[in-house]
C-alpha cells in the first residue's frame, strides 16, 4: 500500500528498540572490558608482588634453597652457595657405610634425579656431614610439577649446632646412667668387700698366731704361704672398692717405683714369651729405668697397674713388636712411660679409655683394667693418660708426685713401749669367726677380754658397771652400727679408748665428721703385728717401768 514503510529483516528479528538501546549496550560492553582489564592488571600485579616477595624471602633465608631440573641446577640462593662451598667430602651421617660425595651438589644430584618425573614426593632428614671443620647439613627434597616440567625443590639447613647439642645431651644422659650404675656397683662392691674382709680378718689373726708358734721349717713355710695368699686376697678386695670409686684411704707407704716396674716386668715376661712362641711372633721388652725414684702409695696396687698395661700392650701387637718402659723425674714429679708398637687406639675411643666397662676386646675384655688404673693414680695424687704414638702404637704416661723426705727432729730416743698384760678390753662384732679369733689372740697376749655380738649387748655390759681400757667395735652391724655404739659409749664411758675395726675403713673419708666420735679406725683384715702395735700404742708403758 502506498505510503507504507517496509521493515527490514534485522528490525524484524531484533524488534523495535529505542535509539539509545544500542549505545547503552555498547557502553556496558566497554565497562565490562575495562573492568576485566583492570582486574587482570591487578591480578598480574599481585602475582608479581608475590613472586618478588617469595624470591626476596628465598634470597634472605638462612637455609640454602636450590631448584633442580632435568638439565641440572636452575637456580640457587646465596646461602646455598655458602653451604656448598668446596671443602672436605660429604658422607651420610650416622651410617656405618655410606657413599662419599666430593661436594654437596654432587650428593644432591644423586638424590634429586630419581625424583624427576615421579610426581610429588618428599624425602625428609637426609643428613650429610663432613670433617675439617665439622659440618652437618640436613637436606629436604620435594618433587613438584610446574607447567608440565618436573622439578625438585631442595632445602638445605645447617644443623651442625643442633646435632652437637643432641650429642651433648646423649653424652650427659650416658654419664648419668653410668654414674647411677657405678653408684650401684659401688654399693655392691662395698658389701662384698666388707664380708670378704671379715673372713680375711679372722684368717689373718689365726695365721699370725701360728707364725708365732713353734713350728718346723716346713710348717712355717706353709704358714708363710697362707699369709701371702691372705695378703693378696686383701689387695684384690681393695681393687673391688677401687672399682666402685669408694676408697677414701690415703696411701702412706714410701717405695721405689722403678723396683715395682721391674717386678711387674718379671711377672709378665714368661707369659709374653710363651704367647709369642705359640703365635710365631717376636715380642721384645726394653726398659730405661732410673733408680731411686721414691713415691708414696701401695706397691701391690701399682704393680697391678703395670702388669695390666703390659698385658694390654701384648694384646695390641698381634704381629709382634717392642714394649718399652722408661722412668724419669724432674725433681718434683715421677713419670713412667709405657709404649708399644701395636695397632694403636682408635681416635673415637681416646676419650673413653678409662671409662669403667669400656673395652675393645669384645668378650675377652672386662673394661675394668684401665678404669682401676685411673682410680689408683688418683689416690696417689697423680694421673694416667693414653694416646697414639706418631710412629704407630700406643703410649701411656703415668705421673705422680715424689715422696717428700721428712726432716726428723733431733729428739732423744724413747724406750720401746709394750702393752702390759691385764687390761680390760671389749670386742664388739656380729661375725662370730672374727669375734672368736680376736678374743683368742688378745687373751693369748695376756689381756682380759669380753665380747659382744651386737651394739645392744655391748651397752648392756657397760650399763652393768663394766669399764674397759679399750673397745674394738665393728661398723656394719644390724640394729645398731658402730657409729651409733660410739656415740652412746661417749656418754656412758668417755674414759674408754674407742676404735672402730671394720672392712669399710678405706671408704671412710678423712674429713668425715663422724670421725670425731672415735679415737681411731682400723682396717680389716688386721694382722697380728698390726694388732700388737695398736695395743702397744694405746695401752703400753715403758719397758723400764714394767720391771
Amino acid at each position: 500500500m502506498p505510503g507504507r514503510r517496509r521493515h527490514s529483516k534485522s528490525e524484524h528479528l531484533l524488534g523495535p528498540a529505542p535509539g539509545d538501546d544500542l549505545l547503552s549496550k555498547y557502553r556496558e560492553a566497554v565497562r565490562k572490558y575495562e573492568d576485566l582489564v583492570r582486574r587482570f592488571a591487578e591480578d598480574a600485579t599481585d602475582r608479581s608482588v608475590a613472586v618478588t616477595l617469595a624470591l626476596s624471602a628465598v634470597r634472605a633465608s638462612r637455609n640454602g634453597v636450590a631448584l633442580f631440573g632435568a638439565q641440572g641446577f636452575l637456580t640457587r640462593n646465596p646461602q646455598w652457595l655458602v653451604l656448598a662451598r668446596p671443602g672436605a667430602p660429604w658422607r651420610a651421617v650416622d651410617a656405618a657405610e655410606g657413599e662419599v660425595h666430593a661436594s654437596l651438589e654432587d650428593a644432591v644430584v644423586q638424590l634429586a634425579r630419581p625424583l624427576l618425573g615421579k610426581g610429588p614426593k618428599l624425602i625428609r632428614a637426609v643428613r650429610l656431614g663432613r670433617e675439617r671443620p665439622e659440618q652437618i647439613v640436613e637436606l629436604r627434597l620435594e618433587g613438584v610439577v610446574a607447567h608440565r616440567h618436573s622439578l625438585v625443590i631442595v632445602n638445605a639447613e645447617d644443623v651442625t649446632e643442633r646435632v652437637q647439642a643432641e650429642r651433648e645431651m646423649a653424652r650427659a644422659r650416658e654419664q648419668m646412667i653410668e654414674h647411677e650404675r657405678m653408684r650401684l656397683l659401688g654399693e655392691l662392691a662395698s658389701g662384698v668387700a666388707h664380708d670378704l674382709n671379715n673372713t680375711l680378718h679372722a684368717l689373718s689373726l689365726r695365721i699370725g698366731h701360728l707364725q708365732a708358734s713353734s713350728l718346723t721349717p716346713q710348717q712355717l713355710e706353709n704358714v708363710r704361704i697362707l699369709a701371702r695368699i691372705v695378703a693378696d686376697a686383701s689387695e684384690r678386695v681393695s681393687r673391688l672398692q677401687e672399682l666402685g670409686r669408694r676408697r677414701e684411704d690415703v696411701p702412706t707407704e714410701t717405695f721405689d717405683v722403678t723396683s715395682v716396674v721391674r717386678e711387674a716386668l718379671a711377672v709378665v715376661q714368661p707369659d709374653i714369651e710363651e704367647r709369642a712362641h705359640v703365635a710365631g711372633i717376636r715380642i721384645q721388652l726394653e726398659s730405661a729405668l732410673a733408680d731411686g725414684i721414691r713415691v708414696v702409695g701401695s706397691p701391690a696396687e701399682l704393680r697391678h697397674v703395670f702388669v695390666n698395661l703390659l698385658l694390654n700392650a701384648r694384646d695390641a701387637m698381634p704381629d709382634g713388636g717392642t714394649i718399652r718402659f722408661a722412668s724419669r723425674t724432674d725433681g718434683t714429679r715421677a713419670t713412667v712411660v709405657v709404649e708399644d708398637e701395636g695397632t694403636g687406639i682408635a681416635e673415637e675411643h681416646l676419650d673413653r679409655l678409662f671409662d669403667p666397662f669400656f673395652t675393645t676386646k669384645g668378650p675377652r675384655g672386662t673394661g675394668l683394667g684401665l678404669a682401676i688404673a685411673a682410680g689408683v693414680m688418683r689416690r696417689l695424687g697423680g694421673h694416667i693418660t693414653g694416646e697414639n704414638r706418631p710412629s704407630g702404637g700406643a703410649v701411656f704416661t703415668l705421673s705422680f708426685p715424689l715422696a717428700q723426705e721428712r726432716q726428723r727432729d733431733a729428739e732423744p730416743a724413747r724406750a720401746p713401749r709394750h702393752a702390759a698384760p691385764g687390761h680390760r678390753l671389749l670386742v664388739v662384732d656380729d661375725d662370730m669367726d672374727n669375734l672368736d679369733a680376736i678374743r683368742w689372740v688378745l687373751q693369748d697376749l695376756g689381756q682380759r677380754v669380753d665380747v659382744a655380738a651386737s651394739g645392744d649387748e655391748a651397752l648392756r655390759l657397760l650399763s652393768s658397771g663394766n669399764r674397759y681400757d679399750l673397745i674394738l667395735c665393728d661398723v656394719g652391724m644390724p640394729n645398731m652400727n658402730g657409729w651409733q655404739v660410739a656415740e652412746r659409749v661417749r656418754s656412758v664411758a668417755p674414759e674408754s679408748w674407742f676404735l672402730l675395726l671394720t672392712g669399710w675403713a678405706q671408704e671412710i673419708a678423712q674429713d668425715d665428721p663422724k670421725r670425731s666420735l672415735v679415737d681411731g679406725i682400723l682396717a680389716k683384715p688386721l694382722d697380728l703385728p698390726a694388732l700388737r702395735r695398736v695395743l702397744d700404742e694405746r695401752l703400753g708403758e715403758p719397758v723400764a717401768a714394767a720391771h
